[in-house]
């Protein structure tokens, strides 16, 4: 059985199918960019994954994410698909937009932080099995 907030964060990326599938293809196209890549986009998702959590605690409600969730993975899955590579802001600002609908959809609640660092590693966990090893 999994008790405490750190644990039950953790598992809390494997739970949601949508941001579990955007995760890996996010770790995919972070393995098609490579470089430098390798070592930003992994915080750029974090930041947007953060800024994500804020959202809804500041009152604000993001535009269409029923929508947004399913949208996103299919982009990270054509970006892996066709190559595509956009190194810089361009592809950090991409990989960091897309987890903030993530961030506000499935984000902890509650402001525990053990809670927040379980979310994250789990979050870098599921991302870490697309970029693999080289």
């Amino acid at each position: 059985m999994i008790s405490g907030s750190f644990a039950q964060q953790f598992m809390v990326p494997f739970g949601a199918t949508a941001t579990l599938l955007a995760l890996v293809a996010a770790g995919l196209w972070i393995a098609v960019l490579g470089g430098k890549e390798k070592w930003r986009m992994p915080l750029a998702v974090l930041v947007g994954l953060a800024v994500g959590i804020a959202v809804p605690k500041l009152g604000i409600s993001l535009p269409f994410p029923g929508l947004m969730l399913p949208l996103s993975v299919i982009a990270l899955g054509l970006l892996v698909a066709f190559d595509v590579v956009l190194g810089g802001l361009v592809g950090l600002a991409i990989g960091a937009a897309i987890f903030v609908y993530h961030g506000a959809a499935i984000g902890p609640r509650g402001s525990d932080f053990l809670g927040f660092l379980g979310f994250w590693v789990g979050a870098l966990t599921a991302l870490a099995a697309g970029i693999g090893f080289d």
